[in-house]
């Protein structure tokens, strides 16, 4: 359900490092594989036994990738099928524009757990009113595809089948904007 590790940390890293020097990649495009955007950590994998090498430098490589992302001039689409859970919807709250199914939702659901997620309060508060990313952290409920539209966090929700063509579309839109545009 492409679950956060290091590993996809470090190569989610690389690719938006190499698509900012690249001249013809115009649009970073997000989504996750088979349907599905991201469920958040891999608790497996950051429970193994052994410790997976890369656990202890986690944190950094996390926030690197969302560092590359806040600095990146790409414009950055995430085509978000069905649901970007916790670490998941960090990924999907750095984009630019979000496009939703219609039975996708967002979840920020470490309040629930006592835990902390300061990536989801950097991009709600860096891309959204207070209110709402008070709205979105604070419950820690699912919020549907509908509403995040309402919020003004989805650009725009479709039937799922059509959340990655429509993603693609306006990726293809923004592409053709002047990059000193963007």
């Amino acid at each position: 359900k492409n679950a956060v590790t290091g590993p996809l940390a470090e190569a989610a890293t690389a690719a938006v490092a190499r698509a900012e020097t690249d001249p013809a990649v115009r649009v970073i495009l997000l989504r996750g594989e088979g349907g599905v955007f991201c469920s958040g950590l891999d608790l497996k994998e950051f429970n193994a036994d052994p410790r997976p090498e890369w656990l202890p430098r986690f944190q950094t490589l996390w926030r690197g990738l969302h560092e590359r992302l806040f600095a990146c001039d790409r414009a950055i689409v995430c085509a978000m099928e069905s649901y970007a859970i916790n670490a998941g919807s960090a990924l999907a709250l750095s984009a630019d524009y979000l496009v939703a199914g219609e039975t996708a939702f967002l979840q920020v659901g470490e309040v629930r757990q006592g835990r902390p997620a300061p990536m989801n309060v950097a991009w709600l508060l860096a891309r959204h009113s207070d209110a709402v990313a008070r709205r979105v952290m604070l419950l820690g409920r699912r919020i549907p595809g509908p509403e995040l539209l309402q919020l003004g966090i989805a650009h725009a929700v479709v039937p799922a089948d059509e959340v990655l063509t429509a993603a693609r579309a306006l990726a293809a839109e923004l592409a053709e904007i002047p990059p000193e545009g963007i």
